[in-house]
């Protein structure tokens, strides 16, 4: 799968553990299916946060130094 140059920093951690770690997953998820490169997200979602493992895998991700790179918005579980 092509990566750009910055993709390339991405994944070998120049932009911190948590983004390489992220990476990672994102370069096996293309490769499975065959992607030819990753493309610009705009805006994201994040529907997760239900159970505790979704809880504890973010907490891992924040205390990695992550960070969203485009418009975010989160899901409001447990808000009332």
């Amino acid at each position: 799968m092509y990566l750009t140059k910055e993709e390339e920093k991405m994944l070998e951690g120049e932009y911190g553990e948590a983004t390489s770690y992220v990476m990672r997953i994102l370069v096996k998820l293309g490769e499975a299916h065959n992607a030819e490169r990753l493309v610009d997200a705009k805006s994201a979602h994040v529907a997760g946060g239900l159970f505790i493992e979704e809880i504890e895998w973010y907490q891992k991700l924040v205390k990695g130094g992550a960070r969203f790179r485009c418009f975010t918005t989160l899901h409001p579980w447990g808000v009332d």
